[in-house]
């Protein structure tokens, strides 16, 4: 197979719906009076940004001055030579990423058209390439002309939200806006293209899927699909070997008769490194190398990394407690940790594998093991996928469609939706990350709602799509991994604590008054079985309020502030505010920040421990959301410039594979517990006790412990201390050979940190004599130390709490000179 990258420059122009058609550009390209350079792939508000047409849209209130660009036609030209020789019995150009509705020509012949921009659109070209220069043009815009005059009314979902044609568009839904998000269409060729060229055969599709056996050792069959285009029957072979030290090998000869195939084998894999999810194991990837030859000459090929694993939904009674949900891989229930996943950047063109590998990353270093890619998005660049593999992340995986009725109705909508998930699941279901499909976001829930309300129509919109198109296309291609229909989803409420997926928004959203939607300890009385969403909602750190916002601007009375602000918000950070410290109105900018991240910190901290302790009663949390697409108030815990907040931090430490943490007695007591996710029991050392706060003076005890593999047990009560108990505070060191030392603690105050006799802390940073460490210590307890690093240089920890008298020593990673100017300083320091 011959292939042409067809990426980079191209011409890029503008014009109002026909004018291009009219002036025949399909025939000459971009006019040289009118072209801008185009960067392929990328996006128009990109390109134009880059010939100083455009502000940046993410940046003050630039976002709303894109509007003039939406509806627009937009032209792509290139040319690209071509040698007679390269050419084969079948030429086709692949578009990974067309936004959204494009049609495209070559040497003047219209060769395809699509309107979709989730998914690839191949198109064959054999009729209309030659030998030489050839000119490629691509007519793009944003998808509203394809909704234009379909109705809108009687698929609205949400009250109170402006009509908007987004159910009508195959495109990431929240580029029409979100409550964290902008409304800016997205338009371009956002993805690779290239032509590819056939001289007889093509493989056309490699599904590998593994099945472990009783007594050892795994089967991985093997489905290939092959195309035959010679116009007669023809023989060939396909090799498929897998390597990881050892290499496995199937040899298939066959013949093929015209047209698509499809052959089947099985790789016998005697003792197979299987790939498990984080903490459980190590997510072992084979490489995997598929050769296609015809008389022995290599006509096309695939070369991709496999992990071999099996992976199940249980449900199951849990008695009074209703029905478990709870995933398995390999046999073994894994908690599932981690955040929702929504696009790095409102531009998802502008998202690099940098970034994909810093979030990733970082998400891992955080102690995840599960991200869920959301139905607002879209299905994302292959090298997240490639890095899920290889860090051991699973992903429950959502279909496209969110928060809306979907046309059913209409047939070719319905077909639309069939190819794109087919398109969606032959490319990803052979990342081992892949471990659950989901329908969609919450659209049988608010349907069940407006039913409640009695506002709902007779039939449910979409409910086709979930209930039969796409479990239909999972069992046909990816019969291995669970199909779920929703998010949330399961029994008579689809948001139930009894059953199924749960989003735990009574809290933060759905809450009736402002003052309930702070209460963040109702957090400890929710019983969901798998937790998929809840959120808490936090400003970003101030050094990226600066970049987001006109210097003018920076202040929380700002129309630049108030745009970049969730639309939840709603006064909760001024409420919570004022309940657990001090009023907002008499703190800076500064400390309006850091506090409002720290209560976000405390209540991701005190959920995910709870639910956490409830394992597998409870057998996943999943907060919302992970990262963000663009600066401001939101409910990340790492922003749209890789910034961590302390929540970050706090979710870390709450994450850790073996855990400690207290929960709250009635008698104003804790009970300490132990959470371990490690697949083996581990020894572990406990000091535990209470920190009187005003005096320093501590009550200790000791005990040895083996904790039990992959469970949570408690192991101590406390009972509570003379005096006011908002001076006492309850602590626990955990040491152990597998999992390092661990300090957690709970004020039996709760979140009233206002009624907290903090006392003042001294803390003080030191560079090691090395280079590659800080010392940090302080002279009494000390509330979140925060680290203030310069740009450039990178700690291993951040926002963490000292007892009196204890030293702490940090990793520190960056240029010598600027390790030196890191300052520290606690909440309750001076």
């Amino acid at each position: 197979m011959y292939r042409l990258d067809l990426n980079g420059r191209w011409a890029l122009c503008w014009c109002e719906p026909g004018e291009g058609e009219e002036r025949q550009w399909r025939l000459e390209g971009v006019p040289p009076d009118r072209r801008i350079e185009a960067s392929v792939p990328g996006d128009v508000h990109l390109d134009l940004i880059g010939a100083g047409l455009l502000e940046e849209p993410l940046v003050g209130l630039n976002a709303p001055n894109c509007s003039w660009m939406e509806g627009k036609d937009w032209w792509y030209s290139r040319r690209f030579h071509c040698s007679e020789e390269a050419l084969g019995v079948v030429t086709e150009i692949v578009f990974e990423g067309l936004d959204t509705t494009a049609h495209v020509w070559l040497n003047g012949k219209k060769v395809g058209q699509s309107g979709n921009a989730h998914v690839p659109h191949v198109f064959d070209v054999t009729g209309a390439v030659r030998g030489g220069t050839n000119l490629l043009v691509v007519r793009v815009d944003d998808g509203l002309r394809a909704a234009s005059g379909k109705e809108l009314a009687p698929y609205q979902m949400q009250k109170g939200h402006e009509l908007q044609e987004r159910m009508w568009i195959r495109k990431p839904q929240f580029t029409f806006g979100w409550d964290w998000s902008p409304r800016l269409l997205t338009c371009g060729i956002w993805r690779s293209v290239q032509l590819r060229s056939y001289r007889g055969m093509a493989l056309r599709d490699l599904c590998l899927r593994a099945q472990l056996k009783p007594e050892g050792g795994a089967l991985v069959h093997v489905v290939a699909e092959v195309e035959n285009f010679t116009g007669a029957a023809a023989d060939f072979r396909l090799t498929v070997a897998l390597s990881r030290g050892r290499t496995h090998r199937v040899e298939l000869e066959e013949s093929a008769r015209p047209g698509r195939s499809t052959v089947r084998a099985a790789l016998d894999v005697p003792e197979p490194a299987l790939w498990w999810p984080a903490p459980l194991g190590e997510p072992a990837l084979y490489e995997v190398e598929a050769e296609l030859l015809i008389g022995g000459e290599r006509v096309d090929g695939r070369q991709m990394r496999y992990g071999i694993r099996e992976v199940e939904l249980i449900q199951e009674p849990l008695g009074e407690e209703g029905t478990r949900f709870a995933i398995a891989v390999n046999g073994e229930k894994v908690f599932c940790k981690g955040a929702n996943w929504v696009p790095a950047d409102s531009i998802l063109a502008r998202v690099s594998p940098a970034k994909y590998r810093a979030l990733v990353q970082a998400a891992w270093e955080a102690n995840f093991n599960m991200l869920r890619v959301w139905g607002g998005g879209t299905f994302e660049d292959e090298t997240f996928y490639d890095l899920c593999d290889e860090y051991g992340i699973l992903l429950w995986h959502d279909f496209m469609f969110a928060c809306s009725y979907y046309p059913d109705d209409d047939s070719d909508f319905v077909e639309e939706a069939r190819r794109e998930a087919e398109k969606a699941v032959r490319r990803l279901r052979n990342h081992p990350c892949v471990a659950l499909w989901c329908g969609n976001n919450e659209n049988q829930w608010l349907h069940h709602d407006l039913q409640q309300e009695g506002g709902a129509p007779e039939r449910f919109p979409g409910g086709r799509i979930y209930d039969e198109v796409l479990p239909e296309v999972c069992g046909r291609l990816d019969p291995g991994t669970p199909y779920w229909p929703s998010s949330p989803y399961g029994g008579d409420e689809p948001n139930s604590e009894w059953e199924g997926d749960r989003h735990a928004w009574d809290v933060s959203i759905r809450a009736p008054t402002v003052a309930e939607k702070v209460d963040y300890g109702a957090y400890e009385r929710d019983r969901g079985k798998f937790i998929t969403e809840f959120g808490v909602l936090a400003p970003a750190p101030l050094e990226s309020v600066r970049r987001y916002l006109p210097h003018g601007e920076l202040n929380r009375e700002s129309a630049c502030w108030a745009f970049h602000n969730n639309e939840f918000e709603q006064g909760t950070l001024r409420e919570a505010l004022k309940r657990y410290w001090r009023p907002a109105e008499g703190l800076s900018l500064a400390e309006y920040v850091r506090m409002g991240q720290t209560i976000q910190a405390e209540a991701l901290k005190l959920a995910l421990e709870h639910w956490r302790r409830r394992k597998f009663r409870t057998a996943g949390a999943l907060f919302w959301m992970y990262a963000d697409c663009w600066g401001e108030v939101g409910w990340t815990v790492i922003d749209y410039y890789l910034e961590r907040k302390p929540s970050y931090w706090a979710v870390r430490r709450a994450f850790a594979p073996v855990l400690p943490s207290f929960a709250g007695r009635e008698d104003g007591g804790m009970a300490l517990w132990i959470v371990n996710d490690l697949p083996r029991a581990v020894e572990v050392e406990l000091q535990y006790g209470w920190l009187h706060l005003p005096t320093g003076e501590t009550e200790r005890r000791r005990m040895r412990r083996r904790a039990p593999r992959n469970g949570a047990e408690e192991v101590a009560r406390l009972s509570p201390p003379g005096g006011e108990p908002e001076e006492w505070m309850a602590f626990v060191r955990l040491e152990g050979r597998e999992c390092g030392d661990i300090f957690n603690r709970r004020f039996p105050a709760g979140f009233d940190f206002n009624r907290i006799p903090l006392p003042e802390a001294h803390v003080e940073c030191a560079l090691s004599d090395g280079g590659d460490e800080l010392v940090v210590t302080a002279d009494a307890f000390a509330w979140q130390v925060h680290l203030k690093v310069p740009r450039g240089v990178e700690v291993g920890d951040n926002d963490f709490d000292l007892m009196p008298g204890e030293t702490r020593r940090v990793e520190v990673r960056g240029p010598r000179g600027m390790k030196d100017q890191v300052e520290a300083g606690a909440l309750n320091g001076p």
